[in-house]
Formats: structure tokens, C-alpha cells, sequence
């Protein structure tokens, strides 16, 4: 009868070998077949508890032909804290490089437990780390048909070690327990099948037991059957199963869709600083760790070789190991300190960090060597030399500490420049420009102003206020390499002179300009003045006086004794002084007839005629008019803004031509006394052609006769004063249209 273990293999082997040939069929079987092989799994039990403490792993593969990929899994565990079964069959996953789910396939361990050695090859070690670490090998095949999208290949498990010290507690509730699993996951690069790939091996599984305070210097580089460049960093493992369903397939499977979440890394432990002491470093071409420990327990490292083909990023793998650090009660220990790279300097100082040692040798790498405990080598060029501290040499416990020192002088120089500072108005930017050079790239820039204005942009800039005479700027600058230089320069500020620019003017020909440009300026100045043709230039001087001819620009500039210079303009509009000649076509009308009034026209003339009731358009130059008494028109011609003006007047007659007593006047006395005031009794009309005007005294004597107009009685009597009296009058006269009017009446002669 065979054994429960190798029923459920079978059934997992038969999953497996239908899932390579066809993905349709592979799904049809997921869903068909788990739930039998999952009541296989509790009725004959399933290799997992969930005390298994896993505490590394790492995924490979190669290709193998026709769209087959061979993947190897080791997977390391603690066998002295909760020692439990490996996963036998494993549970890989697989999703497509969008991180959708594609399928599920078992893998046998293949190579059965194997226990890794802890001991520390050291002499000067008097307790050897009490460490336990075994290892299986899972190799499988999956038939994979190149896509576009690729895959993501995975194994999730929990758990790892409840005592490690760099990774936070309760990430998933779990109280104060360390409840992080562990997934080992791997992508195929998408694209058609001439883009086949071989993911790198780690050549080697870094020691499981390490000394507090002895250096780390591992090689933990990979081969690549492609032949491809391999880049090395240090990485975040990732989290996996978790307690309740350690080995994910209890009591069926749950798939764990990628991306995956890193674990996450307890303060003051980081990315960066995942042991403590000085932090573990890989060199990113090499695959060279280092770092010396020095607090005692167990961490989390994680690294990744990330493969580039052409420059094009294929693919990464991802190891996740435990170091176990332990006090190995080392008598002697090596160590020393030297900068990677200086600053402008051949020479180095050494600081010795070892410990437990009466006597050292120093080895420089350039042929020359020291006994001094912390020496100073100062080398005659650049170059990289392996510098090499034997602590106790020649003794039975001695140690020997190694560290490449790489003389590259990188120089840098602080140096910047500012806009200029001699001619500044209230509100200009006075901007400080970064031209500091170095052989590689500055990565910081500090500036401080005596304002107390600071700024870490390349770049800055102050802004004038006017309340200081100098500023006081320093800069400092730091190279990538974190070599610095500071440069601190003192400039004086000068304030450029101020003036009120004179608005545009306007002006009528011969009227005399007046400029003043209200100047202030702290030091003596120059006003240069250009004046259609002519040049003038005056010392201190702000105003000026001239009577221009023509529209024109006037160009100035003050300049002040620190070559400071202000340019302006201001445009002068001259404008001709306007003709107005106000005439009429006909100086005398009668009643209801019209005239035209005129004045002459010009360029930009405009023009008011008063009274404006009485035109036809009083802004025109030729209005009409028909007034029914005799009137005075006025007319104002001016021209442009200026409101250079001239004005002129011309008179109408209105003549009222009626033949009636109304249009004809004969007073009803007058006093003949001599006085020169209405001596003389005439006839007053303006529309009379001829008259005939008789006077006679209350006895009917006739007294006075006239047939001329202008004529009048004077009062006399055949050369006699006639006697004041009322006298009688006879009028007949002919109007100017032809009519005749007659008249009689009295008129009182007073004396």
C-alpha cells in the first residue's frame, strides 16, 4: 500500500505534467483536481506546522529549450528554534508580468536537508557561534510560451525567527511577535522566443555565524550563463504566507498576487544600516560585502543582483539570508578607518580601530609600510591601492583587516558671481550666480547673507531696498564625493540716481519748453541732452529751457560719477498756430434770409462758432445761418492737443423791410437847446427810399419842410428860435421796395 505522502505526490505530478501541456487544460485541472488533492492533503496529512522558521531563500532558472525553464529553490531554515518539515511538495506560483494570476505547480524537494557548517575559521576566536541553519533544493520544470507580458515566478511560506532584531513587530496585528513570512520570486523577461534567459547564481551562501566587531568581507557575486552585465545593491526581502496558512495551501491554495510587500525594517535599522555598526555596503560591480556588526542577534539581509543585457534590464534575483551574529569572544580584532576618496589631498590618515592587539604592520599598497599605530601616508599619485593592517603580526592570534583606498583628487572650488551692484534702483534683483567648478558634480549649494537671508537653491537672488550700502555673501558648495569649498565676497551697492521723467508735452509753435528732471543722486552726475541735431551737457544741472520748431524726440541721460547711467526720452509735439478769418457771403439780409459763414480749413483744425444756436454745425468751418436780427458771430479755431488757438468775429445786418409806421421813427419832441442831445427833429428808418416831412404851428403855418433823408428841423423859424409850442406834422415817404406810407401827427418843440 503506498504511503500517503507518495499518493499526493503522484496526484501533484500528474497536476504538474497536465499543467505543461496546454494553459486552457492547466486551468481546467486547477479547479477540477485541488479540491481532491486538498482532501488527499487532510485526510493523509500534508509535511507543514506552522512553526517552521525560515530564515533564507533564493529562486533560480535556466532555460533549457522548447519554451522549457528549469527552476531551482533553496530554502534555509533555523533547525534549533521550532524545528519543522520542509515543504514536500513546494507551491510555486505563477502570474504574467501584469501580475495577473496564470497558474499553480508543485515541486519535490530534490536534495534532502543538508546542514550548513557555523564554524569561524579564526584563530583569535574563543567561542564558536552556537548556530544551526539546513537547506533543501526544490528543481522543476514549467513549460513556458514566450508572451509580451513574461512571469512572475514565486514560493510564499511563513515564518522567520521571533528573536530577529531588525524587522518591526505586529505589521499584521500579531502582537509583539515577528509575523513576516517570505516569498523568493523571480521574472522571465517578456517578448518572443529570441529573448531567452538564464537568471545569474549567487556563487556563494554567505556564512550563517559571524563575530561581533570582526569585519564582514564576503563576496557575494553571481554568474551569468548569458554572459550579461550584473548589477548589485542591497535590497527589501518580501513578506509571504502567513501563520494560519503557513505553507499557503491549507486548507486549499490562496493566491498570493504579486507586487509583494517588503518587509519592513525596525528603527533605527534601515536599507541602508541593516546590522548596525559600520552598516553592510556591496559594491555594485564587484558583489564585494562589507561591514563590521557590532550588537549581537539575528537580521535580515536582503540582495539583489539585477541582470542588464544591451543595457536593457532583464531581469533580478532576489537572495534573503539570516545573519547570526554572536559574541565569539574575539582576542584580537583588525579594523581601521580610512576615507574612500579625498579632498585636494595626497595624503592619508589612518585611524586604527582594532582592538586586543600590542603591535601592527601597515602595509600601503604603493611598496611602502608603517608600525605606527596610526599612521599618515602621503602617496605620490592617484590610483587605487589595497592598504592592509596585520594587528599582532607574526603571533599566534593575529588579524588581518584589508580596504581599498582610492586617491582620485577631487577637486572642487566655490566661486560665483552677481549682477551689477553700482547701479540699482529700489526693487532690482540682485542676483548671485553659482560658477563654482568641480572635477565631478557639486550636490549642494549653501549661500548666507549678511541680511540674513539664506538659500540652498544653485542660484539666489536679494532684493534692493535701498537701506544698505554692501552685502556680504558667502557660498558653499559640496561635491557628490562630500568634498566642500567656501568663497565669502563683500560687494558695495550703489543706488542708481533717481528723477521724475517728464511727461509727453504738447506745445503751440513759439511757446518755450521747460524740463526738470528732479534729480538725487549721492554722487556728482552729468544730464546729456539730444536736441534733434544738437548735443548739450551739463554738471549737476536738472532742468532745461528751449523753444523748439517742429515735433521732436528729447533724448537725455544721467551718468553719475561710478559710470552709472540712466537713458530716457520724451517726445515734444509742436503744433502750428491755426488761421481764422471769420467772412459772409452777404453782410446785410432782411428777415429770413440765410448766409454762409467761413474760415479757412488746415490740417487737425477744429472749430466753435458762437452763438452755436444760430449755425447750422457749430465744429465746422463753413456753417449756415439765417438770424432774424443782426448778429456778431464769433469763431474759434484751434488745433491738436495742444489747444493752440485763434479766433476771429463778422457781423450780419438783418434789415427789417416792412412799409409801416413800425419800421419808420419820428419822435414826439425834442428840445433844440444847443446841448448836442436831440437838437435836431429827423425821420429814423432804415427801409425809407425818399421822404417829404412838413411841419406847421396851430395856426397852420408851415414851419419847416424837407425832402432829404439825414435832413431835420433844428427848431428855428425864418433865423428865429421858433416858439415851444406843439406843432403839427405831415410825413409821405417811399419805402425801399416801392411803397409809399403817409403820416401825421404832433411833435412838442421844448425849450
Amino acid at each position: 500500500m503506498p504511503k500517503k505522502s507518495d499518493i499526493s505526490k503522484e496526484i501533484m505530478r500528474t497536476v504538474d505534467l497536465q499543467h505543461r501541456n496546454t494553459r486552457i487544460f492547466s486551468i481546467m485541472l486547477r479547479f477540477r483536481i485541488l479540491p481532491a488533492v486538498a482532501l488527499l492533503l487532510m485526510t493523509f496529512g500534508y509535511k507543514t506546522v506552522s512553526a517552521t522558521h525560515i530564515v533564507g531563500g533564493v529562486l533560480n532558472y535556466r532555460y533549457v529549450g522548447d519554451n522549457n525553464y528549469e527552476f531551482t529553490i533553496f530554502i534555509y531554515r533555523d533547525c534549533i528554534n521550532g524545528v519543522a518539515p520542509f515543504d514536500d511538495p513546494a507551491m510555486i506560483e505563477v502570474s504574467l508580468g501584469n501580475n495577473t494570476e496564470y497558474g499553480e505547480y508543485f515541486a519535490d524537494i530534490t536534495q534532502y536537508p543538508d546542514t550548513l557548517s557555523a564554524y569561524v575559521d579564526d584563530p583569535c576566536v574563543s567561542e564558536q557561534p552556537n548556530v544551526c541553519v539546513e537547506y533543501v533544493k526544490h528543481i522543476f520544470t514549467i513549460n513556458l510560451p514566450p508572451t509580451p507580458l513574461g512571469y512572475i515566478v514565486s514560493y510564499s511560506r511563513c515564518c522567520r525567527n521571533n528573536s530577529i532584531l531588525n524587522l518591526t513587530r505586529g505589521s499584521s496585528g500579531a502582537g509583539n511577535e515577528i509575523d513576516w513570512g517570505a516569498t523568493y520570486t523571480i521574472n522571465i523577461p517578456g517578448g518572443n522566443a529570441s529573448l531567452l534567459n538564464s537568471s545569474p547564481v549567487f556563487k556563494n551562501f554567505p556564512p550563517i555565524g559571524i563575530c561581533a566587531n570582526k569585519p564582514i568581507i564576503f563576496d557575494h557575486s553571481a554568474t551569468d550563463a548569458d554572459g550579461d552585465s550584473l548589477v548589485y545593491r542591497l535590497c527589501n526581502p518580501f513578506d509571504g504566507a502567513t501563520k494560519d496558512n503557513p505553507a499557503n495551501n491549507n486548507p486549499v491554495f490562496v493566491y498570493q498576487q504579486p507586487p509583494y510587500t517588503p518587509v519592513q525594517f525596525q528603527p533605527p535599522f534601515s536599507l541602508n544600516d541593516m546590522l548596525g555598526g559600520i552598516p553592510l555596503s556591496i559594491d555594485s560591480k564587484t558583489g564585494l560585502l562589507t561591514g563590521t556588526p557590532t550588537i549581537v542577534g539575528q537580521f535580515v539581509v536582503g540582495i539583489c543582483v539585477d541582470e542588464y543585457r544591451n543595457g536593457v534590464f532583464v531581469t533580478r534575483t532576489l537572495r534573503d539570508f539570516q545573519y547570526n551574529v554572536t559574541d565569539c569572544g574575539l582576542q584580537v580584532i583588525s579594523s581601521f578607518f580610512a576615507p574612500s576618496i579625498l579632498c585636494n589631498d595626497y595624503t592619508v590618515s589612518f585611524t586604527n580601530q582594532s582592538s586586543g592587539a600590542i603591535s601592527y604592520r601597515w602595509y600601503f599598497g604603493d611598496g611602502d609600510s608603517s608600525s605606527i599605530q596610526n599612521p599618515t601616508h602621503t602617496y605620490s599619485d592617484t590610483g587605487h591601492y589595497t592598504v592592509k593592517l596585520v594587528s599582532n603580526p607574526g603571533e599566534v592570534c593575529s588579524n588581518t583587516y584589508s580596504q581599498e583606498v582610492s586617491i582620485q583628487i577631487k577637486r572642487v572650488d566655490a566661486a560665483f558671481s552677481v549682477s551689477d551692484s553700482n547701479c540699482l534702483a529700489i526693487g532690482d534683483t540682485l542676483r548671485f550666480t553659482d560658477e563654482s567648478t568641480d572635477l565631478f558634480n557639486v550636490s549642494k549649494w549653501e549661500w548666507i547673507f549678511s541680511t540674513g537671508k539664506t538659500d540652498t537653491s544653485r542660484n539666489s537672488y536679494i532684493i534692493f531696498d535701498g537701506t544698505i550700502n554692501s552685502i556680504t555673501a558667502t557660498l558653499t558648495v559640496t561635491s557628490v564625493n562630500g568634498c566642500t569649498s567656501t568663497l565669502t565676497k563683500i560687494f558695495g551697492l550703489e543706488q542708481r540716481p533717481t528723477y521724475v521723467p517728464p511727461a509727453p508735452l504738447q506745445l503751440c509753435a513759439g511757446d518755450k519748453v521747460s524740463l526738470d528732471l528732479s534729480i538725487s543722486s549721492a554722487n556728482p552726475y552729468v544730464v546729456s541732452w539730444q536736441l534733434g541735431i544738437d548735443s548739450l551737457e551739463y554738471n549737476n544741472t536738472d532742468s532745461l529751457s528751449f523753444t523748439p520748431d517742429t515735433t521732436q524726440m528729447v533724448y537725455y541721460q544721467i551718468r553719475n560719477s561710478l559710470g552709472c547711467a540712466i537713458k530716457d526720452s520724451l517726445l515734444v509735439s509742436v503744433y502750428p498756430i491755426p488761421i481764422a478769418d471769420a467772412t459772409v457771403d452777404q453782410p446785410v439780409i432782411s428777415i429770413g434770409e440765410q448766409v454762409q459763414l467761413n474760415t479757412p480749413t488746415g490740417n487737425n483744425y477744429t472749430y466753435s462758432w458762437t452763438p452755436a444756436n444760430l449755425v447750422s454745425n457749430a465744429t465746422i468751418s463753413n456753417p449756415t445761418s439765417s438770424p432774424l436780427q443782426t448778429t456778431l458771430y464769433s469763431v474759434l479755431v484751434s488745433t491738436g492737443s495742444a489747444s493752440c488757438i485763434a479766433e476771429d468775429t463778422v457781423s450780419v445786418q438783418v434789415i427789417n423791410n416792412s412799409c409801416n409806421a413800425s419800421t419808420v421813427f419820428i419822435p414826439n419832441s425834442f428840445t433844440p437847446n444847443g446841448d448836442g442831445v436831440n437838437d435836431i427833429l429827423w425821420v429814423r428808418s432804415a427801409n425809407l427810399k425818399s421822404l417829404q416831412l412838413l411841419l406847421f404851428n396851430r395856426w397852420g403855418v408851415k414851419v419847416f419842410e424837407t425832402n432829404t433823408l439825414g435832413i431835420g428841423w433844428d427848431g428855428n423859424y425864418k433865423g428865429q428860435p421858433a416858439a415851444q409850442d406843439a406843432y403839427g406834422y405831415y410825413f409821405k415817404g417811399t419805402c425801399l421796395q416801392g411803397e409809399e406810407i403817409t403820416l401825421k401827427g404832433n411833435i412838442t418843440l421844448i425849450r
